[in-house]
């Protein structure tokens, strides 16, 4: 699939999903850039030919504009966010900065170098058992008030933006531990893997390559 931008900027580059995406962005000839945090595991990029441009940003704004003038992407695919499904106290501070602050500094720094478009995640928990909006944790609830600062930039013409709204994801070479892997796993040692009442959990799963194609169409 052909994409029509050249320079492209992804968050959440080592995630799951985020080097799906950067593999498939670099087997279509785009300039990948990447922010990446101190704490990043940059070993997840060594099967990818070329290496995505590394751009690590630190504590404070600074860094994130920079990082965005010098790159300027036609097109930024924002997947980087913190998830626990049931938060305690000290998972308030990292939920509002990974999930809406850094988000906003971003859209910010996007506006000052020129705009472009954004692909930006959203999850199936802001609409729990809803077509409306009804979050299911306090994450959920943080992905809609970037949602809300992402509608402002996009009304005042900052940005071009579309939100994916995705379930789970699954697919080859899955280090996170969930169902499918885990029912692999259990398969191949033999042993049982306890699951809840299949009348109590509706559970809809996106293949990984899907994902992709859908955000780099959306772009």
């Amino acid at each position: 699939m052909v994409i029509p931008v050249e320079n492209v900027l992804v968050t959440g580059a080592t995630s799951y999903l985020g080097i799906n995406l950067i593999r498939r962005l670099t087997e279509d000839d785009r300039t990948v850039h990447v922010l990446t945090r101190p704490s990043s595991d940059l070993t997840r990029f060594s099967g990818i030919d070329p290496v995505p441009s590394v751009h690590q940003i630190e504590p404070g704004a600074d860094s994130l504009y920079h990082a965005v003038m010098a790159v300027r992407p036609a097109a930024t695919y924002h997947i980087a966010g913190y998830y626990v499904s049931d938060h305690k106290a000290e998972d308030v501070d990292r939920l509002v900065e990974s999930n809406i602050r850094f988000g906003t500094v971003l859209l910010e720094a996007l506006a000052q170098a020129g705009g472009g478009d954004v692909v930006n995640l959203g999850s199936y928990t802001q609409n729990y058992d809803s077509p409306n909006y009804r979050p299911l944790n306090l994450y959920a609830a943080t992905k809609q008030a970037f949602a809300d600062v992402l509608a402002y930039y996009t009304d005042v013409g900052a940005v071009r933006a579309v939100t994916l709204k995705l379930f789970h994801t699954y697919g080859p070479g899955d280090w996170r531990g969930k169902l499918l892997p885990a029912i692999r796993d259990a398969q191949r040692q033999g042993r049982a893997l306890p699951l809840v009442a299949e009348d109590e959990t509706a559970f809809d799963l996106v293949y990984v390559e899907d994902v992709v194609d859908a955000m780099i169409h959306a772009a």
